[in-house]
């Protein structure tokens, strides 16, 4: 589906006063996306299509395993941890 700058201007006609300065920081941040050498390199880079090694998948399978068993860290878990030590420094 091709988009226009005039179904991009019918959409922002419709956006509730409310939501404008939530809609300029969406609309600006896409924009300096756009502008950004290193988020298009990333964004053009080609598929990584190298076939897994064998080693790949050992380890794969080890880090499923560790989840499976619980030895693994929630983001919760994580950000609790950087609180304390930040308010431990």
């Amino acid at each position: 589906m091709v988009v226009t700058k005039q179904d991009l201007h019918q959409l922002i006609d419709e956006i509730p006063e409310a939501e404008h300065q939530a809609a300029a920081k969406y609309l600006g941040r896409l924009r300096d996306l756009a502008n950004d050498p290193v988020y298009q390199t990333f964004m053009n880079a080609p598929i990584d299509d190298e076939p897994l090694t064998e080693a790949d998948i050992a380890a794969i399978e080890a880090a499923e395993a560790e989840i499976a068993r619980g030895a693994s860290y929630s983001l919760e878990d994580i950000q609790k941890d950087i609180a304390e030590r930040r308010g431990n420094s």
